[in-house]
């Protein structure tokens, strides 16, 4: 009995959320700033796990904000709850925003030395999320002489001079779509 009173509440507030998002979509300005008071928080909480930089948090919140009142909301289904669903949109534009930043070539400090070989193998490896076998092949494109030996002493350096954070955030940016 105690477990059906746990679900009752939980039941509530997702039809709420379901209710919250259709009043959204028909229009109501106050519907929409009641989802931002709500929400807001949450989604810029999620875009600081994974950006360190608060105007690069800010704009995600924007971001996601300008998309969601622009007709992603329309996405939600309602099949979790709008929080659960939102943590993923969140992590998805922040994810997107890191590979904007990549794609500007913007080089770990760790990396900022090293060699073009130790670039390529960590844009592939840890930026694009290859496997040792695939980074191995495309490296082997490149140079046919590549050997396993060699791209472990390459991540191996790599690993060396990248701190764990930035390790860690690119991580995390790689599981974020497969949430």
């Amino acid at each position: 009995m105690a477990g059906d009173r746990k679900q009752q509440p939980d039941t509530r507030e997702h039809q709420g959320d379901v209710r919250l998002v259709e009043t959204i979509l028909a229009g109501s300005e106050i519907a929409w700033h009641t989802f931002i008071d709500r929400y807001a928080k949450l989604i810029s909480h999620v875009a600081r796990r994974y950006l360190f930089d608060e105007d690069d948090v800010a704009d995600v919140l924007a971001d996601v904000l300008e998309s969601l009142h622009d007709g992603k909301l329309e996405a939600y289904k309602g099949r979790s709850s709008l929080a659960t669903w939102l943590i993923i949109v969140s992590r998805n534009a922040a994810a997107d925003a890191l590979r904007k930043r990549f794609g500007r070539r913007e080089i770990p400090r760790g990396l900022r030395n090293l060699s073009h070989e130790h670039h390529e193998v960590y844009r592939i490896f840890y930026v694009e999320g290859a496997t040792f076998a695939a980074t191995l092949k495309e490296m082997r494109l490149q140079d046919p002489a590549y050997s396993n030996d060699r791209l472990l002493a390459t991540l191996q350096t790599i690993d060396d001079q990248v701190t764990d954070k930035t390790l860690k955030r690119i991580s995390y940016d790689l599981a974020a779509p497969s949430v």
